[in-house]
């Protein structure tokens, strides 16, 4: 099944008031809460295009696709690239990570960026 993945990108992105978001970037307040909460299951193209642009993110990027039970993965090998990313937290990986080690995590991240 196919759904929106924009909770998971406000929370990395720290977006912690993602209706008040939206609202500061001219939606409406109602459809601001209803594309937050899922409701609007249809973003039109140019609303898509705008969250990729904020996001510096990828159309693919705002998809998230969990294969039915019925499914054979085999025979959907396009849409495995949208299967949900399981670090769930960005922080919390970054707090994993070795004191030691922070300078190449770092440094990993701005060549991930700049290859951008």
């Amino acid at each position: 099944m196919l759904k929106y993945n924009l909770d998971k990108i406000f929370k990395m992105r720290g977006i912690n008031n993602p209706v008040q978001f939206l609202v500061s970037k001219g939606y409406s307040k109602d459809n601001a809460y209803r594309i937050v909460k899922g409701i609007a299951k249809n973003l039109q193209l140019y609303q898509m295009q705008d969250f990729c642009l904020w996001f510096n993110c990828t159309p693919n990027d705002l998809l998230e696709w969990t294969p039915d039970k019925q499914e054979d993965l085999a025979t959907s090998p396009a849409l495995m690239q949208l299967m949900p990313i399981k670090i769930e937290d960005f922080a919390q990986l970054a707090k994993d990570i070795p004191m030691n080690k922070v300078p190449e995590f770092m440094k990993k991240i701005e060549e991930l960026k700049k290859g951008m």
